[in-house]
């Protein structure tokens, strides 16, 4: 059971690092975009 809680843990921290790392990309590729704009 204890092990089995791990896994989901790891897993939520994961995907959550996942999803951080997508929206910090597409952050920086707008900032870019607006840098040319300028």
């Amino acid at each position: 059971m204890q092990e089995l809680l791990h896994l989901v843990v790891v897993s939520i921290q994961f995907s959550a690092l996942d999803f951080y790392n997508k929206v910090l990309f597409q952050f920086k590729k707008s900032d870019v975009l607006f840098d040319s704009f300028e």
